[in-house]
């Protein structure tokens, strides 16, 4: 399958990104709760530098809040949609669905920045 431009320069930087942030030490052994959280917040982080401020530093601060419940939650990898090993539930429907949704996540980040005037391409 041939990629768009676009879809290559989002996945450029999204790598660039993860490389900046290799000095943590990566994501792999993090519980879902807390990655769950992070994805909130850094949701909000980008609604209020979308917005430059106003309206989006209001919503960032409500995701924020949100995040933190998450982060203190009792979700665990028994309670979403896909565990870390999709053989030892058999739901691969359920994985499928879970990893097309957080496409849909990354595509719309993408299309904002493209659109908005990031010019991607």
């Amino acid at each position: 399958m041939k990629r768009r431009p676009e879809v290559e320069k989002f996945a450029d930087l999204m790598e660039t990104v993860l490389r900046d942030n290799d000095w943590k030490g990566g994501w792999k052994d993090q519980e879902t709760r807390y990655l769950l959280s992070r994805l909130v917040d850094e949701v909000g982080e980008f609604v209020e530098v979308f917005c430059r401020g106003g309206d989006g530093r209001v919503l960032r601060n409500m995701l924020r809040l949100v995040a933190r419940e998450l982060e203190h939650s009792t979700i665990t990898e028994e309670t979403v949609g896909e565990p870390r090993d999709p053989h030892r539930s058999g739901d691969v429907a359920g994985c499928a669905a879970v990893r097309r949704e957080a496409a849909d996540v990354a595509n719309l980040a993408m299309m904002l920045v493209d659109v908005a005037g990031g010019g991607l391409v």
